[in-house]
Parts: C-alpha cells; structure tokens; sequence
C-alpha cells in the first residue's frame, strides 16, 4: 500500500511560478507550497492526532475544516477573494487555487501583472490562514477589512521593493493605480 503510493503518478502541477515568485513575501511562499502540496494543518489533519479537536471550521463554524473549504468555500475567505479580485480585477470563477492560478497565467496580462497578481493571491492565502490561526488562539476572528489592508499594504511594499528596472511604463502607471 505504501508503494502504491510511492508510485501512484500524479497529473503535473506547474505551481513553482506561482509560489516561488520573487514578488511574494517568504512567509506568504511558505504557506503557499504547504497549500499546494496540500500539507496545511487544518482541523482535518487535526483531529487524525487528537480526536477531541472539533473538526469544524473556526472562522464560519458552518462546515469541517479542510483546506478547500477554508480557502475556498468558508464564507469569510469568499468575501476576502470577492475583494482581491475586485481589486486586481481578476476574472475567475474558481473554486480553487489552482484554477485561479491558471486563469491568471492565461490572461492577456503582462509577465510583471501576472506577477503581481499571483502575489496578491499568495497574501490572500496567507491572510485567511492568519484570520484562522488569530481565531484558534488569540479567540479573535480580524475583519475582513484589516486582513485585505494588512495584505494590500505588505504586498505593495513587496513589489515595490522588489520591481525590476525595465518594467515599462504602462506597468508602472497599473502598479501605481493600485
């Protein structure tokens, strides 16, 4: 059983850009490659250890907390997508990370938007993951607000930081509109 697993072949996931993009924080890469390696510690992996823990989701209390539901199909983490997506204008109708990665690479953008993009998608994740950690132990659930801020402000900085010299002007003027 373990060798089946060993040698179970999995389709090709081309995450590497997405996650280990020079425009995203390292804590934000972090959380990113545990999200698409599917190796967040959610209730659901929680309660394989300790069956005590409460499998449901600490943010919305609706539904068990898995990865997808928390990134994805939580109430709150739908709002916090509604406004990232609304902000870099983002058109996708997914239900997962993967999809809204691959509606980004495909999008007539350029190199350094769609950079910027999959930053903004990272911070995203890392928020939401922070508002869940914040509510499990400091017994908090931040707004919705403060989390797009927070990660508006960091990733804005980041790009700043981090923006090459030959971005053209059409870039810069979007970066700068943002």
């Amino acid at each position: 059983m373990i060798m089946q697993k060993l040698i179970e072949q999995k389709p090709p996931m081309h995450w590497e850009r997405y996650v280990w993009n020079k425009m995203c924080i390292s804590r934000y890469k972090f959380i990113n490659w545990l999200v698409m390696r599917g190796r967040l510690h959610t209730a659901e992996r929680s309660v394989i250890y300790d069956p005590t823990v409460s499998p449901l989701c600490l943010l919305c209390g609706e539904a068990d907390e898995t990865q997808t539901h928390l990134l994805f199909q939580c109430c709150y983490s739908k709002q916090v997508l509604v406004v990232i997506k609304r902000w870099m204008n983002i058109e996708s109708p997914g239900e997962e990370l993967s999809g809204l990665i691959r509606s980004i690479s495909r999008s007539r953008r350029s190199k350094f938007q769609k950079d910027a993009c999959n930053a903004v998608i990272a911070g995203a994740v890392y928020g939401i993951w922070m508002a869940r950690n914040d509510c499990k132990w400091n017994l908090k659930v931040p707004t919705i607000l403060c989390i797009v801020k927070m990660m508006k402000e960091n990733v804005r900085r980041r790009i700043f930081l981090v923006m090459p010299k030959n971005v053209s002007r059409i870039d810069r003027s979007w970066f700068q509109s943002l």
